[in-house]
């Protein structure tokens, strides 16, 4: 879908010279089933959650330092989620689904780190979130 939507357009940061935006799509991996998908880390957060609202824009710089894109994801949208993170909240999940960060998020280095070493693992696991 990144790509899709990238297809056919001149990258605004080269506005005039022809330059394909697809140049500067999101990083692609391979899952397991052979489908190609960004890397998508996902931040686990709750209405009224201030740890989440000051954690936020730190994650989010993070996120964009590797080259990956962010999910928000509501865990009371979800009960399996509320019950395995609802009290840890916020969450960082890499894209493998592994916990990188949670609770008081305050060392952006320490998460670009472990968000870098996630990308670079090349462990795809079934994430907590997906259908079994």
């Amino acid at each position: 879908e990144a790509i899709r939507s990238h297809l056919g357009r001149t990258c605004p940061r080269h506005e005039g010279n022809g330059v394909p935006s697809f140049l500067h799509a999101p990083p692609l991996s391979t899952t397991q089933s052979g489908y190609l998908n960004t890397l998508v880390v996902r931040f686990l957060t709750r209405p009224g959650c201030h740890l989440c609202e000051e954690a936020l824009p730190l994650v989010e710089k993070a996120v964009l330092r590797v080259g990956m894109t962010m999910d928000v994801v509501d865990v009371e949208a979800d009960q399996r989620l509320l019950r395995e993170y609802g009290l840890r909240i916020p969450v960082v999940l890499g894209p493998d689904g592994i916990v990188l960060a949670e609770g008081k998020i305050v060392d952006g280095r320490r998460l670009t780190a472990a968000l870098r070493r996630s990308r670079s693992s090349g462990r795809r696991l079934r994430a907590p979130w997906s259908p079994r």
